[in-house]
């Protein structure tokens, strides 16, 4: 996924009550205003990523790969 914009949160993505795997991609040049600019995970969201490169992704706020809610955390391993 490349070259998407969102004027809030998730600019390729955004997960809310939700759950995304990705196998072998990429999220490239992704753009949001807020937080998460290329994946966005919100309330009782969840991604699952394996062999995924991330490249220029940026948020106006925070996250420029991924962004969480307040008060929750990622588990990258």
């Amino acid at each position: 996924m490349s070259d998407n914009y969102a004027s809030s949160n998730g600019g390729a993505i955004r997960l809310d009550e939700s759950t995304v795997t990705v196998e072998a991609g990429s999220l490239q040049n992704n753009r949001s205003a807020g937080r998460g600019g290329a994946f966005y995970v919100g309330l009782d969201g969840s991604i699952d990523l394996t062999d995924v490169d991330f490249l220029s992704n940026t948020a106006g706020d925070d996250g420029g790969a991924i962004g969480t809610n307040d008060g929750f955390w990622a588990d990258i391993v």
